[in-house]
C-alpha cells in the first residue's frame, strides 16, 4: 500500500479519499452514538419498565373497580339482609316476654322445667346477651322437639352447652348398656344465650 501524505490529501486517488471519508463518518457516528444516544437508551429501557409497571397497576385498578362496582350493586341486597337479620334481635322490653315464651314452649312439649335461671345481661360487642341455664326432664322426643323449636325460633337465641342423660332416682340404678326407650324420662341441662339490641 502506498504511503499517502495527509497534507496532500487532495492528490489522493478517489477510492482512497472515499475510504478515508467513510472511516471518518463511521467514527463520527460511533462517537455520536456513545456520547449522545447511548445514555438515552438506558432511559428508554427504564421507561419501558415503568410503562409495564404502570400497565400492571392499571389492570389491577380496573379489576378493583369492577369488584367495587359489583359490591356497590350488591349493597342494597346486603343492607336488606342486615336489616332482616337485625330485626331478629329482641329489644329490652321484649326480653321478659321471650323468657316466658321459652318456659311456655317447654310446657307445651310436656317438659318438667326443674330450674330456669336467667343470669345478668352481658354486653357482647354492639349487642347484649342474657345467659339462661335450664334443667328439665322429659322423654328424648320431648326434649328434642323443644330444642328444635327453640333453635328455629326467629329471635336470636343460641344454644351453648347441652347435655342429656338418663334420670337417676333414689331407688333405681342407671344401666348404661341398655337401649333407650322413647318414653324413658331423661334429664337435660341447657345453656342458652338470648341476644338483644
Amino acid at each position: 500500500m502506498k504511503n499517502y501524505d495527509v497534507k496532500k490529501m487532495y492528490q489522493w486517488p478517489t477510492g482512497a479519499k472515499a475510504i478515508l471519508i467513510a472511516v471518518i463518518c463511521v467514527a463520527i457516528l460511533i462517537l455520536g452514538y456513545v456520547v449522545d444516544i447511548k445514555p438515552y437508551q438506558d432511559d428508554i429501557e427504564e421507561s419501558v419498565k415503568k410503562e409495564e409497571n404502570l400497565k400492571e397497576q392499571l389492570h389491577l385498578m380496573m379489576d378493583r373497580q369492577v369488584t367495587i362496582k359489583g359490591n356497590i350493586a350488591q349493597l342494597p341486597v346486603i343492607t336488606g339482609l342486615l336489616q332482616q337479620w337485625q330485626s331478629n334481635f329482641l329489644t329490652k322490653n321484649e326480653l321478659p316476654t321471650a323468657l316466658n315464651d321459652i318456659l311456655k314452649l317447654g310446657q307445651s312439649n310436656n317438659l318438667k322445667i326443674v330450674s330456669f335461671s336467667p343470669s345478668t345481661e352481658v354486653k357482647d360487642g354492639i349487642y347484649y346477651k342474657t345467659p339462661v341455664h335450664m334443667d328439665m326432664t322429659g322423654s328424648y322426643d320431648q326434649i328434642g322437639n323443644f330444642v328444635s323449636q327453640l333453635v328455629n325460633d326467629s329471635k336470636m337465641v343460641s344454644i351453648g352447652t347441652f347435655t342429656i342423660s338418663r334420670t337417676v332416682t333414689s331407688t333405681s340404678q342407671v344401666d348404661t348398656q341398655s337401649s333407650l326407650s322413647s318414653d324413658e324420662p331423661l334429664t337435660a341441662k341447657l345453656d342458652i344465650e338470648i341476644y338483644r339490641k
